[in-house]
Formats: C-alpha cells, sequence, structure tokens
C-alpha cells in the first residue's frame, strides 16, 4: 500500500541497510494509514525541516538528487525504533484558528538552538486524529504512538536528544484536551484571531482543510455541522469551523491564549521563555529575521494585514461571524488580554 502522494524513487536494497541498522539514524515517520495502519518512513539524514510546513521540507527531500530513501511498515516499528532512546517529551503543542500567525510562531520557534518543528506533519496529525476512534485498542494505541514520535523526532539525527514544538493542523483544537490529557504540564499555545479576517483570507485563497471537509464532511475533526448549515457556502462553513474551534479551546482551562493583534516579538519572546527554549547569538539572529519575514513566503517582508481584511469582510461575512463565531471568539478574546497582562507586556501590534 502506497499512502504517499507518489511512489518515491528508491529501490528496496538501498533502503535496508540503514534500516537495518539499530540505531536508525535519520529515519522519521512521515505518514500513516490503511485499515491496518501501514508507516511511511523517510530517511531525512540530518536534514532539518526549516521550510514552513513539514510537508513541505518532506516534499523537498523527496525531490532531491538523490531522492531520500522511503519505506512503509507496521505500526510496531514505531516502538521498536524508539526503543533505548532518551523520552522526549513536546517542548510546546501550538492550536490555531488558522491563518492567525501560527506559522510565524512555530518559524519563531524553530529558530531556537536545538529545536525540530513539527508544523502540521501528517504523522502526528493522523495519529491524534485516531485517539477518537471507538475502538478502544486503537485509542490506547494511538497515546503510545503520539509519545513515541515526539521522542522519535527528538532523537532522529543521532545525539544529542533535541527540544520538540508541535503545531497541529486546524482540527488540534478539537483535541486539546486529548493534548492536555497526554501532556499535562507541556505549555499548550492556542493562536486565535478576529473571525472576520480569517474568513476572509479563507475566501481568498481557500485552505485544504476547507475543501477536504467539504468533499467528506465524515472527516471533520469538529463533528457533523447542524443541518441548518450549508456547506457548500464557504463563508458559512468557515464560520462555524471557527466557532467550533474556540468553543473547543474556551473548555480547556490550561492553555495560554494569544491574539493574533498581540503577537508581538515580545510575546513571541517570553513564549519562547515560557516554553524553555533558548537563542544563541546565531539563534537570535535567525529569530529577527523570522519575524520580519513573510511566514510562508520568506522571500518577502511582514506586512500586516489587519486593516486591509477587515476592509474586504463583506455583510455575508459579518452574518456569518455573528452566527456561528462572534460570542465564542469574544470568550478567549478575553482570555487573551488577561495573558497579555500576566506576561506583563503591552498589547500593541508592533
Amino acid at each position: 500500500m502506497i499512502i504517499a502522494a507518489r511512489r518515491p524513487r528508491w529501490h528496496a536494497e538501498a533502503a535496508l541497510p540503514s534500516w537495518d541498522s539499530p540505531a536508525r539514524v535519520g529515519w522519521v515517520p512521515i505518514d500513516v494509514g490503511g485499515a491496518h495502519m501501514s508507516i511511511r518512513w523517510m530517511n531525512v539524514g540530518d536534514a532539518s525541516f526549516a521550510e514552513p510546513f513539514f510537508e513541505e521540507s518532506i516534499t523537498k527531500l523527496r525531490n532531491g538528487m538523490p531522492a531520500a530513501l522511503e519505506l512503509e511498515s507496521e505500526l510496531s516499528e514505531l516502538r521498536r525504533t524508539v526503543d533505548a532512546r532518551p523520552l522526549v517529551r513536546p517542548s510546546a503543542v501550538i492550536v490555531h484558528m488558522t491563518r492567525c500567525g501560527s506559522t510565524l510562531l512555530m518559524n519563531a520557534f524553530k529558530a531556537a538552538d536545538g529545536v525540530v518543528g513539527l508544523s502540521e506533519a501528517s504523522s502526528f496529525d493522523r495519529i491524534l486524529q485516531l485517539t477518537t476512534s471507538p475502538s478502544a485498542y486503537w485509542r490506547s494505541q494511538a497515546t503510545s504512538c503520539l509519545a513515541d514520535i515526539v521522542t522519535l523526532f527528538g532523537n532522529y539525527a543521532g545525539p544529542p536528544t533535541r527540544q520538540v514544538v508541535i503545531k497541529c493542523g486546524v482540527g488540534g483544537g478539537a483535541l486539546l484536551t486529548v493534548l492536555r490529557t497526554i501532556w499535562p504540564d507541556v505549555p499548550c499555545i492556542a493562536l486565535i484571531r478576529n473571525p472576520l479576517e480569517i474568513i476572509v483570507s479563507n475566501c481568498k485563497t481557500p485552505a485544504r482543510w476547507l475543501h477536504r471537509w467539504k468533499e467528506n464532511i465524515e472527516t471533520c475533526w469538529y463533528g457533523p455541522p447542524p443541518e441548518s448549515l450549508d456547506i457548500n457556502d464557504d463563508v458559512e462553513f468557515c464560520g462555524w469551523v471557527l466557532g467550533r474551534f474556540c468553543a473547543a479551546v474556551s473548555a480547556v482551562a490550561e492553555c495560554i491564549v494569544i491574539d493574533y493583534e498581540h503577537l508581538t516579538s515580545q510575546i513571541i519572546s517570553q513564549l519562547a521563555a515560557e516554553c524553555r527554549l533558548s537563542f544563541s547569538v546565531e539563534g537570535r539572529e535567525r529569530l529577527a529575521m523570522a519575524l520580519i519575514r513573510d511566514a510562508k513566503n520568506s522571500t518577502r517582508r511582514f506586512e500586516n494585514d489587519i486593516e486591509t481584511k477587515r476592509l474586504q469582510g463583506t455583510d455575508a461575512m459579518k452574518r456569518s461571524v455573528d452566527r456561528w463565531v462572534a460570542a465564542e471568539y469574544e470568550t478567549l478574546r478575553y482570555r487573551a488580554v488577561q495573558q497579555v497582562a500576566k506576561l506583563s507586556i503591552p498589547s500593541k501590534v508592533d
């Protein structure tokens, strides 16, 4: 069974020597799927996941010359690969409303010394979703596998062990309680933004989750929408999803809530300190560059688009916000303001 988008260029006999070695240095899980939960592995060597999204890093390695070696195995190989490696827990877990500064924050955290950033990694998100399985067996397996994935990525390149920061996909908010149960002492950061701005962004350039969930509503992490909602209406469906995210995060007390308007360089530095991330002189330079560049395109400078997006909001978008998300967002917005005050940092946009 092939899980990857296309069959990679490799020969099994080329992959086996490094796979069969006890350490399996360089091998990481890049995807999980199928009825029996096969796992796809890639030998990334000591490559970093520097691109804004994990899948972009994997595509780059897959298209390299030579292409990175890949193979598939049973899920049990994950435990076997992790055995005897130092345990690693996440330094931070990020959930987000989408288009709200989460990629910026992740890029900033990846600038810290010795940090591996998993930005919406398929292998993590698919196992996370499995924690909601009706099968008690698979729920238990998923919980163990999540911990194993973090340990593996913290050790994939060999010593020294690295810190791991996780940014979930947009569905992560739905399973925030699960994440807190697995790692009750790990800082969880929920990023929010004015929902009108998010809807404007998703109508201009629809996110993949928007199409994926609309095409198969059973895959939506937030459950089935009400019958009164027209899922073919991007404005309405996006507003409803944002409302479900806010409601899910509101139910979790132990979570740092940060609004996009408050995401200044000072806030980011303070959050890094809360997560025990450290920056050398070179790391500070990387951080400074991450904060002035467009989070998803490093060739462009960052431009504050708050006012532009608010002006682009249509009456239909405003109605969707009022109907599906306004009350829930304001609840979280209040928490975010309190969080900024707790951090003793002025709540203003840089």
